[in-house]
Order: C-alpha cells, then sequence, then structure tokens
C-alpha cells in the first residue's frame, strides 16, 4: 500500500493491529489488501461471504481473525488447524503473522476450497495446506495439532467431539464467540478459559474460549 494517500482500509489496520500484538508492515498490509481486493471480487460472483465492505471485510474477518493470536501457546513454532475455515478465517490472517507455524485449512465446500488455495497461491503461503474434506471424515493420522480453531459454528463440546483424536497431548482449542453466546457445559477432561476482548474499530465484544487438557500449563501469548 505505497500511495500518496492511504486508504481507509490501510488506516484501519494501522491503527488497529498494534492493539493486537502486531507488528505492521507494508508487505502485511499489501498481502491483506490482495486478500480483500480477491475476497470482493470473488465474492461478487460466487457469494463466498455477506460481508463485501472494505471496513466490514477488515473488521469482521481480518481484526476478528487477529483475535486468536491471544490463545495461543507461547512456545512455538505449532501445527495449527482451522475447521470450517469458509473464505480462509482465520487461517489464513493468522497464518500471515506467524510464518514459523504450520496451518492446515480445512473447508469441503468447493467453492471456497478453491477460493482459498487461489489465496495460498496469490499472498505466497508457504505454511499453509488445504484439506477439501469435513474434520469428521479425515483420517485419524492427519495432524496432531497444538491448535485446533474455528470460526464455524461449532459449540465446545462438538468441535472436541469433532477433532479430539487430531489434537496433541496438552493441546488447545479456539473458538470465538459472540456477547449473547453461554457456553453449556465444558468437555470432559477440560479445562475452560473465557477471554472477553474487544474487537478493533467496531468496539464489538468477542469471547474466546481456551478448551485444554486438565493438568497442563495454559501459557497463553
Amino acid at each position: 500500500m505505497s500511495r500518496d494517500r492511504a486508504s481507509e482500509p490501510e488506516l484501519m489496520l494501522r491503527s488497529a493491529l498494534p492493539g493486537l500484538g502486531i507488528k505492521v508492515s507494508d508487505r502485511l498490509l499489501n498481502q491483506l489488501d490482495s486478500y480483500r481486493t480477491e475476497l470482493q471480487k470473488w465474492g461478487r460472483i460466487h457469494n463466498l461471504t455477506a460481508n463485501r465492505s472494505d471496513r466490514d471485510i477488515v473488521v469482521q474477518h481480518f481484526l476478528d481473525s487477529f483475535l486468536y493470536l491471544q490463545g495461543f501457546p507461547e512456545h512455538g513454532p505449532l501445527d495449527v488447524a482451522d475447521v470450517g475455515t469458509g473464505a480462509g478465517f482465520p487461517g489464513l490472517p493468522v497464518a500471515l503473522v506467524r510464518p514459523l507455524d504450520r496451518f492446515t485449512l480445512y473447508e469441503p465446500r468447493t467453492k471456497k476450497a478453491s477460493f482459498v488455495r487461489h489465496m495460498i497461491r496469490i499472498l505466497d503461503l508457504h505454511n499453509v495446506d488445504l484439506v477439501q474434506e469435513r474434520i469428521e471424515a479425515v483420517a485419524a493420522a492427519q495432524g496432531p495439532y497444538d491448535v485446533i480453531m474455528t470460526r464455524a459454528l461449532f459449540d465446545p463440546s462438538a468441535l472436541v467431539q469433532a477433532s479430539r483424536r487430531l489434537i496433541k497431548p496438552g493441546g488447545r482449542w479456539l473458538l470465538s464467540l459472540g456477547p449473547s453466546h453461554q457456553m453449556r457445559e465444558i468437555p470432559p477432561g477440560l479445562e475452560a478459559e473465557k477471554k472477553r476482548m474487544t474487537l478493533p474499530v467496531a468496539n464489538v465484544d468477542r469471547w474466546l474460549i481456551i478448551l485444554i487438557t486438565k493438568g497442563v500449563p495454559r501459557g497463553t501469548s
């Protein structure tokens, strides 16, 4: 984004990213700009997402995805899965700022999987793989993962049930939920941490749910 006058999406990102612990660079801003442009282009044809304005994409997709970083363990590099990634969220934005981690994105729907493959090429992401399957259908040999995250419509118990065979000992699940969500129950054998965060720019509350095996230090960054 090396124009004389910064665009509104650039200004929003420059304002919000430092508060999320993300270093602002021209490379990252250019990558996010390419992502936004391609999402709008494909969205007009394939209806990838309901949020298509510049502001909605920056806030509801990019910044919302970056909130997941608050649940990552301090150690690394990590093996990370994004279950039901849709058009690449939260996996692709997080992969941009954690290049040493390895990401596997699961998306069974053909149009959205095709878009994610396209963006992996456009963004030159060598640390990302796509699996065009539902998480319930993949072999137990897939993974295992330190972190399994999702923005798809899973409740905590359903996500754990669908993917528990793919988590490493001491691994964790991350879910971001709206302010009206009430966690019904903690899946057996796990502890839950619930972090209240505010989505930058929009000032909307989110709850990050961290599920982790009992007796393992939580240590989030």
